[in-house]
């Protein structure tokens, strides 16, 4: 019995990328999650005055690889708050278009979040401490390493 034509190269290429895909798409989909949440738990801890739901509506989240968009979550319209919805992805599709390698930003789109914070409401703050926390915990489950 012979085995003519196989290309071992190939074959472990293959199995290598194969690998790689199935890596990075656990990476991207452990990233969504957390960026959701991140935005569950800004969206919760926010006490401020909802008077026209457009910082509310701006914070969400993207996932990219290499400047390209991947996944988009958050961004949930309340009460009048559209232009909200539409300056957060901007900011986040923006933030993602600049990016290299695979990214996740949790981002409020709106100009004033950082001063509704400076106030004393927690827009972010929360979700920052989430997201450090849960991040480095989900690169080494995975076999990251964080650089």
């Amino acid at each position: 019995m012979t085995l003519e034509g196989f290309d071992i190269d190939n074959a472990l290429i293959d199995e290598v990328n194969s690998i790689k895909e199935e890596a990075v798409k656990a990476l991207l989909d452990g990233l969504l999650a957390l960026g959701v949440r991140c935005v569950e738990k800004g969206l919760a801890s926010g006490r401020y005055k909802n008077r026209s739901g457009a910082l509310r509506s701006s914070i969400g989240c993207a996932v990219g690889v290499n400047g390209r968009v991947h996944a988009m979550a958050g961004f949930a319209q309340v009460l009048g708050g559209s232009d909200g919805v539409t300056e957060g992805k901007a900011l986040a599709k923006g933030l993602i278009e600049q990016s290299k390698g695979i990214a996740l930003y949790v981002v409020a789109g709106k100009h004033y979040a950082s001063y509704v914070e400076a106030k004393g409401f927690d827009v972010l703050d929360t979700s920052e401490l989430v997201f450090e926390k849960e991040l480095e915990r989900i690169v080494k489950e995975l076999g990251f390493e964080i650089v």
